[in-house]
């Protein structure tokens, strides 16, 4: 045979055979991806084993990747590196920028969620203790300051800050107002004073009467009831006044004047008691304190009377009005202003805050919510930089917490486990293709290699 390839050819096999024993080497590492039987009998080697062990695969690698890749320290490492924080500040950026521009059309409540949730959250606050609390605060820290700055309150007047024409508007609005209420109330005189009255009448005759018999309005009704007698004499002829004279009933009318002024209270108390003159009262004060409220002249004597007060309280400043008296009254006041007009509700259950919004927002379709916020760049720019520090300190605080509710291991391993074995294969061969390639090269020279020997020592053999 020829030396050739009596040398060439145990290398040559020796190479193909070590190839291909490592190519069904790594083969068999993925298949078959199931068993295989012969009569019952599960062959050896079947399945391959990764899907014999992928089970175990899985939760090593998920393992792996919770103690090694992902652990609270290297992702605290991570969002302290600058270029993690500039990527944070500009993904916020990025959003208070898209907020910025929405037009008001985008962000009326039938179109936004957001702003709906928004408003009514607003609303619930506004009947909160904890907002009364801060309101009246406010007001108190507004007086503080004004009185730390000039050392007392006084300041301009309210008419200078609202200018003489909204000052004489207010006052306009003021007095329709209070004549309204006056017009509102005279139209319930008839049904709420009767009762009023019915309740209180035995103590209002026990005042009128104890006011006929305090002793000097006693003194005073015997005083008018001498010169009534007297006015009556006169108005008697002569004939008539010489016997009224002549038998001194003149003089003794004058006497007993204070037991005549004592009847008439008796009979004036018993006249009270009558149940008919009760209901006529009753009627009489009704219609006239409904009358008294109606009056165009009451109302006009009225009107300069409100006016002084009203311009009183025009004259005076700001600090002086809230510091005058209970200092937490303001706060108390606007408070229960702002809860009664917050609790109406439309039937679209959007509030009033909301259908005042989708008013303006209807007159102002365009505009953006950066240019009705009045937020200038470097005010977005502290914006950007507080939400983003606020978010980094957040997840700072809070990654252990969320890889110990993430699981780690259990969402690796599980999601490799969920896999079908083809996928599997071939995200490990894409990986490891070149180097698999080399273990066949290797396999193949480690074939040769052993080849060459075998030829080498059949020489030496047949030498020796």
């Amino acid at each position: 045979m020829n030396p050739i390839v009596l040398w060439s050819l145990p290398p040559l096999a020796g190479a193909v055979i070590g190839y291909v024993t490592n190519a069904i080497a790594i083969k068999m590492l993925f298949r078959p991806h199931r068993a295989i039987r012969i009569f019952g009998v599960r062959l050896p080697f079947t399945p391959g084993i990764l899907p014999r062990q992928r089970h175990k695969l899985a939760d090593s690698i998920g393992a792996m990747v919770e103690r090694e890749l992902l652990t609270p320290e290297i992702i605290r490492a991570r969002l302290m590196r600058e270029d993690t924080r500039e990527s944070v500040r500009a993904a916020v950026a990025g959003y208070t920028e898209g907020f910025f521009n929405l037009s008001l059309d985008k962000l009326s409540p039938g179109r936004n969620e957001f702003f709906f949730f928004i408003t009514e959250t607003l609303r619930d606050f506004v009947k909160t203790p904890a907002f009364e609390d801060i309101l009246g605060r406010f007001l108190n820290a507004l007086i503080d300051n004004q009185e730390a700055q000039g050392g007392d309150l006084q300041g301009p007047p309210i008419r200078d800050i609202l200018g003489s024409e909204e000052s004489e508007q207010w006052v306009k609005i003021l007095e329709r107002t209070i004549r309204k209420a006056m017009l509102s109330l005279a139209a319930r005189i008839p049904g709420d004073l009767p009762p009023i009255l019915d309740r209180n009448f035995p103590r209002l005759r026990e005042v009128f009467l104890h006011f006929l018999n305090r002793p000097e309005i006693h003194r005073a009704l015997e005083t008018q009831g001498r010169l009534f007698l007297n006015n009556a004499i006169f108005k008697l002829n002569a004939v008539q006044r010489f016997f009224i004279s002549a038998g001194q009933y003149d003089k003794t009318l004058r006497e007993r004047m204070p037991e005549i002024i004592d009847d008439l209270i008796d009979q004036l108390e018993d006249l009270l008691g009558e149940q008919d003159i009760h209901e006529r009262l009753r009627s009489y004060t009704t219609a006239s304190i409904q009358g008294i409220l109606m009056a165009e002249a009451v109302s006009a004597e009225l009107s300069p009377l409100v006016s002084g007060w009203i311009e009183a309280i025009l004259a005076r400043s700001p600090g002086e009005l809230l510091a005058a008296g209970d200092r937490e009254a303001p706060g108390r006041f606007l408070h229960r202003i702002l809860t009664f007009l917050t609790a109406q509700r439309a039937e679209n259950s959007k509030g009033a805050f909301g259908r005042a919004f989708s008013a303006f927002a209807g007159e102002h379709r365009d505009l953006k919510m950066g240019e009705l916020l009045s937020i200038p760049p470097e005010r977005k720019d502290a914006l950007d930089s507080l939400l983003c520090d606020t978010l980094l300190v957040l997840a700072d605080k809070e990654i252990d917490a969320v890889l110990g509710t993430i699981k780690i291991r259990t969402l690796v391993s599980d999601r490799i486990d969920s896999l079908d074995m083809i996928d599997v294969e071939h995200i490990i061969l894409d990986i490891m293709s070149n180097q698999l390639k080399w273990i066949n090269f290797f396999g193949a020279i480690l074939g040769a290699l052993l080849g060459l020997f075998q030829s080498v020592f059949s020489w030496i053999v047949r030498g020796s």
